[in-house]
C-alpha cells in the first residue's frame, strides 16, 4: 500500500516489492490509498497502471478513510488465496 498524496511512498515501492518477494510466493496486490484526497494527489494513476503492469500486480485505488473500493481490494486478495495458501497462513 502507498499513498496516492505523498509520492516518495510511491517510489519506495520498488524497494518494498523486492522485499516482499523474497520473503513470500503469495500474490501480491498493490493498494493506492487516499483515493478520497484526489485533490492532493501527487501520484497520477497512469504511473500506477504502468508500474502495475511491469511488476504484473493487481492494483486498486481505495480510502479506507472512507471504506471506497476496500472490500472489492480484500475480495480479490481473498480470490487469490488458495487452500494451501491458508493452511501456511496458520
Amino acid at each position: 500500500m502507498f499513498d496516492i498524496t505523498k509520492r516518495e511512498s510511491f517510489l519506495s515501492l520498488n524497494k518494498w516489492l523486492l522485499e516482499l518477494r523474497n520473503a513470500t510466493d503469495l500474490n501480491i496486490v498493490l493498494l493506492a490509498n487516499k483515493s478520497d484526497l484526489e485533490s492532493h494527489r501527487q501520484v497520477e494513476l497512469p504511473s500506477i497502471k504502468s508500474f502495475a503492469a511491469e511488476n504484473k500486480l493487481q492494483f486498486f485505488e481505495v480510502s479506507c478513510k472512507t471504506g471506497a473500493n476496500v472490500n472489492t481490494a480484500l475480495a480479490s486478495m481473498m480470490s487469490l488465496l488458495s487452500a494451501n495458501d491458508f493452511r501456511n497462513l496458520l
